[in-house]
């Protein structure tokens, strides 16, 4: 079983060297960098149960069977709330039209009160947009937004994630007017897809007045500069609101609680868990848009992040320094140079003295 193998791990020589390497830049808004050493494979097993034994030769086996153990784990605690989007059954849910703000949604048949619904994806961050936010440009408090993009590498079940996402974009589209909604589109990482999410941070216009208002998550605004946007055009409410939390395993009994985290601690190449939902919102011209929105992001693991800060470290003190170049002393022709200015400042060019007009 999965638990089984993950108590494997602590056999392993702690000492092997690793070879994962990516970039973890802290800088928000940039995609995730990386080089031969990245372990794609061991990233891309991060959440897949079928392919095990193909990583027994592998150097990222360890790694990939401590998630895998994670997400099966957390399948079993937290479907009730929301499901995983691999699992979902289609024909339990039904396509509706809200009115505020305007919109078509996922809804579930069964649920006697109306229950939007958000699905929950496993992946590896290849993007990161995320506050804090340092300033916010007048003409763009409407569209500013937190935004996240995941991959899976050669992950069967992130491949059938994706597929999904196109069964359920397809159901959306059958459900708003014909030909009104824009081609829905995956963004591209290394020649591999990666899902975007995004959540705006704000409510506008006409729907800010009928929006209840919402606190800002902790960590979201620290220096108030979304506070002091907030009028009666524009608010924060719950179609705005991202959870964003941590797991944590203990170390003794092996239980697992989640915490809520800052949002700037997530980085590049970590492993996280998604909830969001899908939504057709209205753009110019009559259309709509598919949007999936950012709801909550959890961080599983930050292993390879971490691992990669260490190697980079390691490889770095190990490089020879680069001796900076300086050129010293004068040459005959820098002594002639020196001579000559002496002249001028003395109103005398080769002997001649310069004459002054009265």
């Amino acid at each position: 079983s999965p638990v089984g193998m993950c108590l494997e791990i602590d056999i392993f020589d702690q000492s092997r060297p690793q070879i994962v390497l990516l970039d973890d830049t802290t800088t928000v808004g940039h995609s995730l960098i990386m080089d031969s050493f990245y372990n794609k494979l061991g990233a891309g097993e991060y959440f897949t149960l079928s392919s095990r034994l193909q990583l027994l030769s592998h150097e990222g086996f360890r790694e990939a069977v401590f998630l895998e153990s994670i997400v099966t784990e957390r399948d079993k605690i937290s479907e009730a709330s929301a499901p995983n989007l691999y699992s979902i059954n289609l024909r339990s849910l039904d396509v509706r039209k809200v009115n505020t703000p305007l919109s078509y949604r996922f809804f579930y048949k069964a649920d006697p009160e109306p229950m939007e619904v958000v699905l929950r994806i496993q992946g590896i961050l290849g993007y990161v947009s995320l506050p804090p936010v340092n300033n916010v440009f007048p003409n763009r408090v409407p569209h500013v937004q937190a935004e996240i993009g995941i991959i899976g590498f050669e992950s069967k079940t992130f491949s059938d994630c994706v597929d999904k996402m196109h069964e359920l974009s397809y159901f959306l589209t059958s459900a708003t007017p014909p030909d009104t909604m824009s081609p829905w589109r995956f963004e591209q990482f290394d020649d591999k897809t990666e899902i975007r999410f995004a959540c705006r941070y704000f409510t506008s216009g006409d729907d800010a007045s009928a929006c209840e208002r919402v606190e800002f998550a902790p960590g979201v605004d620290p220096a108030g500069v979304f506070e002091r946007l907030l009028n009666a055009r524009t608010q924060h409410g719950p179609e705005n609101h991202v959870e964003y939390s941590k797991l944590v395993v203990d170390e003794e009994d092996r239980t697992r609680s989640y915490e809520v985290t800052n949002p700037a601690s997530f980085r590049t190449g970590d492993a996280v868990e998604v909830e969001f939902s899908m939504v057709a919102f209205p753009i110019k011209g009559g259309k709509f848009k598919l949007c999936t929105v950012l709801r909550g992001l959890t961080l599983i693991d930050e292993s390879f992040t971490k691992n990669a800060a260490l190697a980079r470290a390691k490889a770095m003190s190990h490089m020879k320094p680069t001796p900076l170049k300086r050129k010293m002393g004068y040459s005959a022709e820098d002594a002639q140079v020196v001579v000559t200015r002496r002249k001028v400042a003395k109103l005398n060019v080769q002997g001649t003295p310069m004459e002054t007009s009265e």
